[in-house]
């Protein structure tokens, strides 16, 4: 009833105020029963207050919304198990942390927190603690008392050292520090008997502690990109690894120990500085990948064959000078990498391995290849780039399932004719040789796609290539080729022709007549009215660069000669190309051709401008 003298107005308006208090009640249990909540934006970079309502929560995400600052009534959310406040702009936390006792799981990544309060240490419960991309440069005293933390990423930051109760994390599975500041570990570390994978890439440690050894069941080590000299001769006693990165070090010998890991699969141990390898490493007859490379061995144990069980192996840019016989029991290998040493021959036995594919060669000293080398029938790829060849033998026809073969800067004066039994062979690589002719059947290679002969003395194709159907580019640079042959018109769908014009008169005839322009290359040289490129390709009167001191980039436009006109016949098409300074620089032009008719959209593209490239030529995309 109403109160004596109480209008009708009022009395509604008491009504709207207590049915709005009772929504506002409703909303406020309703969100209170919530158990998630993610949020990815606020108002002025602030901790939302209504938050602390919602002491029902188990999961609280505030991501990429530039927070600098959490208030102490986060610990309202007592319940919480998990929260994220990755991608923001905190400086620190606050100490009402510690009182989320509930707390499981902790994401922090790319923030700005330079240190942690001294009462995270309370969370007994945390498993996961994710400080990636932070400032932090060290961790409080008695960090080791989270005994429930289990993975523990702190990468990208500034830390120099760890606490001495760091061994405390007795529970602690995985533990990432890459890319900190880390000179040494504490010996406490011998504590993480639960470890699995440690990742401590890109620190500068010098030394490890003999405590490591006590981590029995490790079965990771990522140590690359640190001044390590030696290894603790106890790394023996972690017989659980599998995988151990030691990458960019500068380890000059290896303990023998290192034999007694029989369950490693995998040792990365390229950018050192080892001379010798233990002969106790050919025990680990598990070991699948090894990686040597850029190292300074001079030779390698002659009990290497034991390795049976390996697939990858890296000896590259080395100073081997020869290979031990027992390497024709390496069987499983399908990756051998030799480049880069002396090697003036290879051993008969690389003939015996029977599952290679990857062969590389190349920047060596080797004059002759061994017959045997007709026994790597799975071979696909074969580098010999960069060696003293002369010759090839008759036996290399027999590699069926060969699809690279690159035998470029060799002494080559000419090819044996079983090389058109090579029906896989997509590459052919032999620029700067000393080739005058090619053998008439190399037409006969029908997969070939790809056939670089720049640099040799080549004054004329053989005919027979007019059959190569699913060739796509030719490379004849800097050879004495005055002119393509007729059929290259018609057989030939795609052609990359490239040539230096500097003292020819007119465009070899195979370019005239048949083709359509797909990619032109020009780099602008300093034109001095005495030479020419040719009749029918000519700059205009503005030379490229006159105003060169007064403007960044000086223009030219090119003329296409008359069968190179563009597709509405009205003229020569006109292009600018770009000039720019301080570049030493010739004429040369790069052809894409297609045969007969393009589409209109291909003439559309032929049209478009050119772009400046960095090393300071135009190409027309």
């Amino acid at each position: 009833p109403l109160r004596p003298g109480a209008s009708s107005t009022s009395f509604e308006a008491i009504i709207t105020r207590r049915v709005r208090k009772f929504v506002r009640i409703l909303w406020m249990l309703a969100t209170k029963a919530r158990s998630t909540i993610s949020i990815s934006a606020i108002e002025g970079n602030r901790f939302p207050r209504w938050v602390a309502t919602m002491i029902r929560c188990r999961a609280f995400a505030l991501t990429g919304t530039n927070l600098e600052d959490i208030p102490p009534y986060i610990s309202k959310l007592s319940l919480i198990h998990t929260l994220n406040l990755r991608n923001n702009r905190l400086v620190s936390l606050p100490d009402e942390l510690g009182k989320l006792r509930q707390l499981r799981r902790l994401e922090l990544p790319r923030n700005k927190v330079v240190s942690l309060p001294s009462s995270i240490c309370s969370l007994h419960k945390l498993e996961v603690l994710d400080l990636r991309w932070n400032l932090l440069e060290s961790l409080p005293r008695y960090f080791g008392e989270l005994k429930s933390l289990k993975s523990l990423w702190i990468t990208q930051s500034n830390l120099k050292s760890l606490p001495t109760s760091f061994g405390g994390l007795s529970s602690l599975l995985s533990l990432t520090l890459t890319s900190n500041r880390l000179v040494s570990l504490p010996k406490s570390i011998g504590g993480l008997r639960e470890l699995k994978r440690l990742h401590l890439k890109d620190n500068n440690l010098h030394s490890l502690p003999k405590t490591l050894g006590k981590l029995t069941k490790l079965e990771f080590l990522n140590l690359s990109y640190n001044r390590l000299r030696t290894l603790p001769k106890r790394i023996g006693q972690l017989i659980m690894l599998e995988k151990i990165f030691l990458y960019a070090n500068r380890l000059e010998s290896l303990p023998k120990e290192l034999g007694k890991l029989v369950r490693l699969l995998k040792l990365h141990m390229g950018g050192n500085n080892l001379g010798v390898l233990p002969k106790e490493l050919c025990e680990l007859t598990r070991l699948e990948v090894l990686e040597l490379q850029q190292n300074k061995l001079i030779s390698i144990p002659q009990d290497f064959g034991d390795l049976c069980a390996l697939t990858t192996l890296r000896l590259n840019d080395n100073q081997l000078w020869s290979l031990p016989p027992g390497i024709r029991n390496l069987q499983r290998l399908d990756r051998f990498a030799l480049h880069g040493n002396l090697l003036p021959s290879l051993p008969v036995q690389i003939g015996q391995l029977k599952n290679l594919k990857i062969l590389t060669l190349h920047a060596n000293g080797i004059k002759h290849l061994p017959t045997s080398l007709a026994g790597l029938k799975a071979l696909e790829t074969l580098t010999l780039n960069s060696n003293e060849l002369t010759s090839l033998p008759d036996e290399i026809g027999e590699l069926d399932k060969l699809k690279v073969l690159k035998l470029g800067k060799n002494k080559l004066t000419s090819l044996p004719s079983p090389i058109r039994r090579l029906k896989s062979l997509q590459t052919l690589s032999l620029p700067h040789n000393h080739l005058s002719s090619l053998p008439g059947t190399l037409g006969e290679l029908q997969s070939l796609q790809e056939l670089m002969l720049r640099g040799n003395d080549l004054k004329s194709l053989p005919a027979s290539t007019a059959n190569l159907s699913n060739l796509r580019v030719v490379n004849i640079q800097e050879n004495e080729l005055k002119e393509l042959p007729h059929y290259l018109q018609n057989k030939w769908k795609v052609v990359k022709y490239q040539s230096i014009f500097q003292n020819t008169e007119r465009i070899p005839k195979g370019l005239r007549s048949g083709f359509m322009i797909r990619q032109v290359m020009h780099e602008i040289g300093d034109l001095d009215g005495k030479s020419r490129l040719s009749q029918n390709m000519r700059f205009s009167s503005n030379r490229p660069g006159i105003n060169h001191r007064n403007s960044q980039a000086g223009t030219s436009n090119y003329q296409f000669p008359q069968h190179h006109r563009n597709s509405s016949g009205t003229g020569s098409t006109k292009y600018n190309m770009y000039r720019q300074q301080g570049r030493t620089r010739r004429y040369s032009l790069q052809y894409v051709m297609r045969r007969g008719a393009e589409s209109k959209t291909d003439d559309s593209r032929r049209q478009s401008r050119f772009k400046t490239q960095p090393d300071g030529c135009c190409n027309l995309m």
